[in-house]
């Protein structure tokens, strides 16, 4: 059975800060292997 996610704009938005974050702290690759990690 799979569950389907629905985002909230504050949601995405809050993901998008996540990326900048690790984006200027530890580089691009590492911050999209995290996200994509949470968007499994």
């Amino acid at each position: 059975m799979e569950l389907e996610v629905y985002w909230t704009q504050i949601a995405e938005d809050k993901l998008n800060d996540i990326f900048s974050y690790y984006k200027s702290k530890a580089g691009h690759r590492v911050a999209q292997r995290l996200i994509n990690g949470i968007n499994l």
